[in-house]
């Protein structure tokens, strides 16, 4: 017998104790679907123990990279146990007459091979052998029904016939005959025969060879039970030794008219055929349970596709009713998605743009803003928002941003663009907006004059005041001045929102415009109990306003006088780095919720910590100074802990800006 070795490659259980386990080949070897191996545990061939190896059938051809699987149904066993405990990369020994033992002792004699069907296996792995080990021996091979379904290798035998001058190849058509045999070989009795097939193929050769006159001794037989899938193998080989009369204990066959020996092949056979017939039921079993999972599996996949289908509806009325426009591009900044919102919002035709067209549609329709500029911008990564896109007659908010999918395995960006109408609530804004600023225009020329008439009376230019009176004219002086202030703050806002404050740019030194404010300041810090310090080195100008400049400073001094705690200590610090300076307004006060602090910069809206405090505020002097500061190319912000103070940092640029 021939031993080659292989590796257990891998191992998988395809359905209930049913596995599949495939080897990784040292030799190139040919086998089909069909036949079958015999595997040795690596220590049963060195101690002959026949226990340890087992006959096992084959599920698949031998690809490309030698690999070989084989098919363990019978896992109680003790063989198959030990195959399946043991380790990726472990050696076993597969053990059978691949070739070398069907060529003859003497190379001169020519060996004629006989194949039908998945027979022609066994001749390429003997070929195969004789190839790798250049044995020069004349091989005939005679392979019948060449035209079938079952025929297989015929162009590799071809090229093999071209390359070899010791391999002749005779592809018949249909079934092996007497007649072709003899046509086709000389001298038939002084040839070694190899005869490989299905057992009613290699039964009709056999008989043929014997009634030509073949001496039995040289002739090795392999009978393959099944075709296709079906997984059953028998083997019947006549292996010629030395002595020419004595032939291998599988199966002997006699000459002469002797029909003892045929009869048991018969009878062997018949045994075989029952036992294939098993397997056959053994793999219909199989297939029903292959079959049950097919189905479950299906169950699951049609649960979930209509469950996806679900989603996607879900998904498809909420796109579709919204009124916001929705699109939607790929990483290559194609749009592959719409809703219908969007052709509404921009008067399209849904039916006749289509969706490559609409991108040119939208920056058609946008033509005059910004933004197809935008867009780049959020292809190239960036998140924000237009907060007024004013074109066609309507005003629009737009928001762009990008969204990490996943797209065959892989990451990948697509980008997304919402636009949402916002012509009527801006509309009504501006309506506001007018209104508060007439109201404020018409307010504050009378309470100016006023506050003018009160401060004569105050200063008693129309005649002495007792001390009631006085003191009841400067409450109504403080009430109107404070008036006055929230008329002013609502002018900044219109203003502001019309993006009309007028602004006259010079440079400002900020050290005096902070001891001016304070010193106005003086006896108001003085009566809460606060202590102002100033650290401000001399020759720090801010290219600005003057009087925005100052309206910024003045606010959060008055604040942080406004909100101490009784007593308290505001210092005011700065410095200059590299074109900007740095102001600073440090205090001890009560300080801004943390819950609050993002709020703190909206119009109308006062910390709840403050609300009940005795100091009045309209809530828009943060707004005004953000905006102002803003406007000014700087920016404000700030750190604030509840009961323990708040810190606000200017920047603000000291010197033009391009």
């Amino acid at each position: 017998m021939e031993e080659f070795s292989a590796a257990i490659y891998s191992t998988k259980e395809v359905a209930l104790n049913i596995y599949e386990v495939t080897f990784k080949l040292s030799t190139p070897l040919f086998f089909e679907p069909g036949q079958s191996i015999e595997l040795c545990l690596s220590h049963a061939a060195a101690d002959d123990k026949r226990s340890d190896c087992q006959k096992l059938p084959i599920v698949s051809s031998v690809d490309s990279k030698n690999l070989l699987t084989v098919v363990l149904r019978d896992t109680n066993s003790s063989f198959e146990r030990s195959l399946l405990d043991l380790p990726v990369g472990d050696k076993v020994l597969i053990r059978g007459p691949f070739g070398i033992f069907c060529l003859p002792n003497k190379p001169q004699q020519e060996v004629v091979f006989i194949a039908g069907g998945i027979g022609i296996a066994s001749f390429m792995s003997m070929i195969q052998v004789s190839l790798n080990r250049n044995i020069k021996t004349p091989v005939t091979l005679l392979y019948a029904n060449v035209n079938s379904e079952q025929a297989l290798y015929v162009k590799e035998l071809e090229e093999i016939a071209k390359q070899s001058d010791a391999f002749k190849l005779k592809l018949v058509s249909g079934d092996i005959s007497s007649t072709l045999i003899k046509d086709s070989v000389e001298n038939i009795t002084d040839k070694q025969w190899f005869v490989a097939g299905a057992s009613n193929f290699v039964l009709s050769v056999l008989y043929q060879l014997r009634e030509m006159g073949v001496p039995e001794s040289n002739i090795l037989l392999e009978e393959i039970s099944g075709y296709g899938s079906v997984m059953n193998h028998v083997n019947q080989r006549v292996v010629r030794e030395d002595k020419p009369k004595q032939v291998s204990a599988t199966t002997t066959v006699t000459s002469g008219g002797d029909t003892s020996n045929l009869e048991q092949i018969i009878a062997d056979m018949k045994l075989k055929e029952a036992e294939l017939e098993n397997t056959k039921k053994a793999i219909l079993n199989i297939l029903e349970d292959l079959d049950e999972e097919k189905k479950a599996v299906e169950r699951r996949v049609e649960e979930r596709t209509a469950e996806i289908k679900r989603e996607k509806e879900k998904l498809h009325q909420v796109t579709k009713n919204i009124k916001n426009g929705v699109f939607l591009l790929d990483s290559e900044g194609v749009v592959i998605f719409v809703n219908e919102g969007l052709y509404q919002l921009l008067d399209l035709n849904q039916e006749e743009i289509l969706m490559p067209e609409v991108l040119e549609e939208i920056l058609a329709y946008y033509k005059d803003t910004n933004f197809k500029e935008s867009l780049t911008r959020c292809l190239n990564g960036e998140v924000f928002t237009l907060p007024e896109v004013e074109t066609q007659g309507k005003i629009f908010e737009i928001f762009f941003n990008n969204l990490q999918v996943k797209t065959d395995g892989k990451d990948d960006v697509n980008y997304f663009v919402l636009i949402t109408d916002i012509t009527d609530a801006k509309l009504l804004e501006r309506s506001k907006s007018e209104l508060v600023a007439v109201a404020s225009h018409q307010l504050r020329t009378p309470l100016t004059a006023v506050r003018g008439n009160i401060e004569m009376l105050i200063d008693e230019s129309y005649g002495p005041l007792n001390e009631q009176q006085h003191e009841l004219l400067s409450d109504v002086d403080i009430s109107t001045a404070r008036l006055i202030g929230m008329v002013n703050d609502m002018l900044d806002i219109t203003k502001i929102e019309r993006g009309n404050l007028d602004m006259v740019l010079e440079y400002v030194s900020v050290k005096e415009t902070v001891d001016s404010i304070c010193s106005d300041l003086a006896d108001y810090a003085k009566r809460r109990g606060v202590v102002i310090e100033i650290n401000i080195p001399e020759g720090i100008n801010v290219y600005g306003d003057k009087s925005r400049v100052r309206q910024v400073m003045q606010n959060l001094i008055d604040n942080a006088i406004k909100y101490s705690k009784g007593t308290g200590v505001l210092k005011v610090t700065g410095n200059v780095e590299g074109n900007d300076a740095k102001i600073n307004f440090k205090d001890n006060g009560q300080g801004i919720p943390k819950i609050e602090q993002s709020k703190i910069f909206n119009r109308f809206y006062r910390a709840s910590n403050v609300k009940n405090n005795s100091s009045s505020g309209s809530g828009l002097g943060l707004y005004i100074v953000k905006s102002i500061v803003e406007q000014l190319h700087g920016n404000i912000r700030f750190e604030s802990e509840e009961n323990v103070g708040t810190t606000f940092f200017v920047t603000l640029p000291t010197s033009e800006q391009q």
